[in-house]
């Protein structure tokens, strides 16, 4: 089994010893040596290479490089650049620069194992309710979609939920509230965020912060946005049981649901009904789950801890079958007001000071809305649906009716109803 992969008790391959390697991560951290001109110069020209599209280029001179003197940086960036062109394999023998790269390598590997073109068999019963678990999200304007997270991840067996509610002027607020109604069983809690400005990287810092303060037992939590579901082919609590203790991320790609027409878009209901095919699973835009612990740093976005020398420092794991899927786009009218207020949250940062990390779509869509219209947004979008098209697609509808009928056969009740 490659390093920083590990599987669930009854997964078909048994589980295999950790690496030693794995187990040392922390120990291999070195500072890294002053910076030289010849390597500035080298990581230079690899820039230059990505930015032309020449990645196999960068990777031969990376892995010239890092085989010469075993830098941090250079093999930091090394995996990285392989993982670009999904050279799984390939990094998954790279163990000498694995410290450096703990993440990409974990991804790498698990990759590797569930091939991103495989129909995934996801565990629907048998979950434990998770006593050492909690699940954390931010949530704003999200009523077409708000309920049917909480209750797939409660059917997952989370019992602890933390919501940060970001200034919802729909009825997401009402729907949550039902939840916490429906299932007595489970601890819902509400933080009314009235900060506008994109800190969600700071805000999902704290947010882990507090739970482990308020529940000292908790081990891990899933920081999850309104529009994705974790995804798991064993029962939650054995999977988890799986990650050694030192392993402070769990790394899970995502698969991404993405409509092909227009016809998909005209309405917010029952939009997984009509978007049911997926992009193959892949290591872009990946989220985790985290150890729970205090003073946690995790970066904008969910993808990975923040990082300032270079390199990574934190410890990455991955358990095989563990995924995420999401539905960024599921009505225009969604879409349209999701812009919007992206964009006023990147701006509300940038005036606070906070350079925006990965919100430039936000910004760039803002643009064309602002300056277009909605018809300029529409005409954006279909091209983006046509480049969709062209991709590899599976159909793989999430089973997300099937959940509801089981723990909430009247759901639709709980909605709100359409004026007249």
């Amino acid at each position: 089994m490659p390093f920083g992969l590990f599987r669930s008790k009854r997964a078909a391959t048994p589980t295999a010893g950790v690496s030693p390697l794995t187990e040392s991560v922390a120990e291999a951290m070195v500072a890294p040596e002053k910076r030289s001109p010849e390597r500035e110069q080298l990581l230079e020209k690899v820039r230059f290479l990505k930015q032309s599209g020449r990645l196999a280029e960068a990777a031969q001179l990376l892995d010239t490089e890092f085989k010469r003197q075993s830098h941090p940086v250079v093999g930091y960036r090394l995996i990285a650049t392989l993982l670009d062109l999904k050279r799984y394999a390939e990094i998954t023998q790279l163990t000498a620069a694995q410290a450096f790269n703990s993440r990409d390598f974990a991804l790498a590997a698990q990759l590797l194992d569930d091939a991103p073109t495989r129909l995934a068999t996801l565990c629907l019963s048998g979950h434990e309710p998770l006593e050492h678990c909690a699940y954390v999200s931010m949530v704003k304007d999200e009523q077409d979609i708000v309920l049917l997270n909480l209750v797939w991840h409660y059917m997952l067996g989370f019992r602890r939920f933390l919501l940060l509610d970001n200034l919802s002027t729909d009825a997401t607020a009402d729907l949550i509230e039902a939840f916490r109604q429906r299932f007595s069983d489970a601890t819902v809690l509400v933080l009314k965020d009235t900060v506008v400005a994109h800190f969600q990287g700071r805000k999902m810092s704290g947010a882990v912060s507090y739970l482990k303060a308020l529940w000292p037992e908790l081990e891990w939590v899933a920081l999850v946005d309104a529009d994705e579901f974790l995804c798991a082919e064993q029962p939650l609590h054995q999977m988890l049981s799986a990650a050694p203790p030192h392993i402070q991320g769990l790394m899970l790609p995502k698969s991404i649901y993405r409509p092909t027409s227009l016809d998909q878009l005209t309405d917010a209901s029952d939009f997984h009904r009509r978007v049911t095919r997926r992009q193959l699973l892949s290591h872009v835009s990946t989220k985790m789950m985290v150890r729970a612990e205090i003073g946690l740093n995790i970066a904008q976005g969910n993808h990975r801890f923040l990082e300032t020398k270079g390199y990574t420092t934190a410890n990455y794991g991955a358990v095989q079958g563990l995924t995420m899927r999401e539905f960024p786009l599921r009505s225009f009218a969604q879409f349209e007001k999701k812009v919007a207020s992206g964009h006023r949250a990147i701006e509300a940062a940038k005036d606070q000071g906070l350079k925006a990390v990965g919100g430039d779509h936000w910004v760039n869509m803002s643009r064309v809305l602002t300056q277009q219209g909605s018809d300029g947004l529409i005409q954006h979008v279909t091209g983006q649906m046509a480049g969709y098209a062209k991709q590899p697609f599976l159909e793989d509808p999430l089973p997300l009716d099937t959940v509801m009928e089981k723990h909430w056969p009247d759901w639709r009740s709980a909605l709100p109803q359409p004026a007249g």
